[in-house]
């Protein structure tokens, strides 16, 4: 639509109203599509996906948020506590995907610029392109640094506002949902995993890098054992990992509340998948498996 916009204002300036209305014609239809796409989105089925998972690791991070959540888009939105690890491919997916349509407009409106002009005029005009594309890279920074710094949650009623707004409008421009990774501080972060263990459709507890050397991820085993049935649940680790994860959720089953909708439970059956290549068909799998639990009551 930017494009579009950016390729009519030229036509205008000159008087050529019929070229800029074939230009102008996507433009409203997109903006008819678009508050189409937010009535429609209102009502799909949002499944929404909660990911907890061990922080701090480059590896399984790039599995989970560049080909899991590719999938999950097309199901609902998925919701997460971000780390460094996160949001350093988060980053460099969004750059990749802004960065180029700003490029793409700079060059469009170079051509229009430099259409009927001399040699030296287009010399000159290159030049601003140039710096335009240098200046733009260095604003996105600090732009893309403050959005990082807005998702931090300073409240239970701003996570609920954030939340709210997500429901009103849940779908992307691609008709894909959107999501939802949150930041928080250390008297924010048991708020906002509390709030999304209880909004979350189906919770994928990701486990592989858990050992005995890092077990940061009891509390949240303990707490989604103690709140959501665990039908609900599906557990990831690696085959290394297999046996102390096992131990972990029966030692952690041992201590449920009596307040858990788990404590009445006499044959517990919870989902463990154990990931030993990370390619299509275990993606495919945890796809299923995930699916299901969003379907459970």
């Amino acid at each position: 639509m930017l494009i579009a916009i950016a390729l009519s204002i030229f036509p205008l300036i000159g008087g050529q109203f019929e070229e800029a209305l074939v230009f102008l014609i996507p433009v409203a239809f997109h903006v008819f599509m678009n508050y189409w796409r937010k009535a429609k989105g209102k009502k799909r089925n949002n499944r929404k996906l909660l990911i907890l998972r061990v922080f701090l690791l480059s590896k399984t991070s790039a599995f989970t948020f560049t080909r899991l959540v590719k999938y999950w888009k097309h199901f609902g939105s998925y919701f997460t506590v971000a780390d460094p690890s996160f949001y350093k491919i988060f980053w460099r997916k969004k750059f990749n995907h802004r960065f180029p349509i700003f490029i793409i407009i700079l060059f469009l409106l170079f051509t229009q610029l430099t259409w009927t002009t001399d040699l030296e005029t287009t010399g000159i005009l290159f030049g601003v392109v140039v710096f335009l594309l240098i200046v733009g890279a260095f604003i996105y920074v600090p732009f893309s640094t403050k959005r990082m710094g807005d998702k931090f949650i300073s409240s239970e009623a701003h996570l609920n506002k954030r939340l709210a707004k997500l429901d009103a409008n849940p779908i992307r421009y691609d008709n894909t949902f959107k999501e939802f990774p949150i930041m928080c501080y250390d008297n924010t972060w048991k708020i906002g995993v509390n709030t999304l263990v209880h909004e979350a459709s189906v919770i994928m507890m990701d486990l592989r890098g858990f050992s005995e050397k890092n077990k940061g991820c009891e509390f949240e085993i303990d707490f989604i054992l103690d709140h959501v049935p665990v039908q609900r649940i599906l557990f990831v680790c690696k085959p290394e990992a297999l046996a102390l994860v096992k131990k972990t959720i029966m030692e952690r089953w041992e201590m449920l509340a009596e307040t858990s909708p788990n404590h009445k439970v006499t044959t517990p059956q919870a989902s463990l998948f154990v990931a030993e290549k990370e390619n299509n068909k275990e993606l495919q799998s945890i796809m299923d498996l995930l699916l299901k639990g969003a379907e459970a009551k």
